[in-house]
């Protein structure tokens, strides 16, 4: 039952790690979007 909760547990922080990997890509994105505005 444990490992069960723990792979429950582990699941979700890798979908929130996930989540976080595409807004930094989303981020990086518009922030060069900015860069080749200002240039």
């Amino acid at each position: 039952m444990k490992s069960k909760k723990t792979n429950m547990e582990k699941k979700k922080v890798e979908q929130e790690l996930s989540k976080l990997i595409a807004l930094t890509i989303q981020l990086e994105d518009e922030l060069n979007n900015c860069i080749k505005l200002e240039n």
